[in-house]
């Protein structure tokens, strides 16, 4: 009789600062809180969530274990990047996003374009955050692609917002649904994977919550930087998983990067950005476990980080 084989994770470098000392821990399952008060402080919240669309979201738990997000994630104790161990492969990750993310997971219907992105606190924060670095070009034309795009709320603020006389807005989403929406919205859909081949240089790119789920970090960051102007902008916003996150009953899925303020510019860094600011914003991610409800405001260990990048 052959022996029983055991799943060994073979210790690696940080891909970001080199680091060996590394830590693994389960993908989808920090700490499982099974008491009654753990059990109630999930239901409670989430009841009108999860009761209505119980289905789909076991659907949706299948076909996030089927397209690959499951085994363990490495967690360099040094600068703070982690990432799963074994990586959905291309084909899932575009199953998963092209059909499955946004029946199942995000549970949205065609949208229709209105006027609402104006009231939409993430894109105005966004606009915000970063229009004191747009406006100062010379150009009477500024190019501006959004990439993993959804709603594009944040570049229809600036849209409205800049002061040039031409604003090109193109966007990259896997989404079918929002086909019409950007019709509608007058956004050019150029891709719905990235990256993509285009002769067009940007001006500004802005990407929310999309870092965190392409499959090859570092060839990404090499793909924006190309797809940049020299002295062209990148705005960044991803999941902080510095403060509390790996304490806490939350869901990875489908996540495949987390970061910290030290490794998000780090890697930035290597690949020939400068930061131009970076900050934590939002609630912490304890808060969001006991049930209040998520803010943009800039704030101390906020669940959430945003940076904006110049090419040099």
């Amino acid at each position: 009789m052959g022996k029983f084989k055991k799943n060994v994770v073979t210790k690696m470098k940080c891909k970001v600062c080199n680091s060996k000392n590394i830590n693994y821990i389960n993908y989808d399952n920090h700490i499982l809180d099974l008491s009654f008060k753990g059990i109630l402080k999930f239901i409670i919240p989430n009841f009108n969530f999860l009761i209505p669309n119980y289905f789909s979201k076991i659907k949706d738990i299948s076909s996030r274990k089927k397209n690959g997000f499951k085994g363990k994630i490495s967690i360099c104790q040094d600068c703070g990047y982690g990432v799963m161990v074994d990586i959905p492969s291309l084909i899932q990750l575009e199953e998963y996003y092209t059909n499955d993310y946004w029946d199942g997971y995000r549970q949205i219907k065609p949208p229709v374009f209105k006027n609402k992105y104006k009231k939409n606190q993430r894109g105005v924060t966004q606009s915000d955050f970063v229009l004191p670095f747009l406006n100062n070009m010379s150009e009477k034309k500024i190019n501006i692609l959004e990439i993993g795009a959804a709603g594009a709320w944040a570049v229809l603020n600036l849209r409205d917002r800049l002061s040039y006389d031409v604003v090109s807005l193109d966007v990259c989403e896997p989404g079918d649904k929002w086909k019409n929406y950007y019709k509608q919205a007058k956004i050019n859909r150029v891709s719905t994977f990235f990256p993509f081949k285009n002769s067009k240089k940007y001006d500004y790119i802005h990407t929310s919550h999309w870092l965190e789920h392409v499959k090859n970090l570092n060839n990404t960051i090499d793909s924006l930087y190309e797809m940049l102007d020299t002295g062209g902008k990148l705005f960044i916003e991803v999941p902080n998983t510095e403060h509390y996150y790996w304490n806490l009953p939350v869901s990875d899925t489908p996540h495949i990067h987390f970061f910290t303020i030290k490794s998000l510019n780090k890697v930035f860094e290597k690949a020939g950005f400068k930061c131009l600011k970076s900050g934590e914003f939002g609630i912490t991610f304890l808060d969001i476990n006991n049930g209040l409800v998520p803010m943009h405001q800039q704030n101390d260990k906020g669940s959430y980080i945003r940076a904006l990048y110049i090419k040099i």
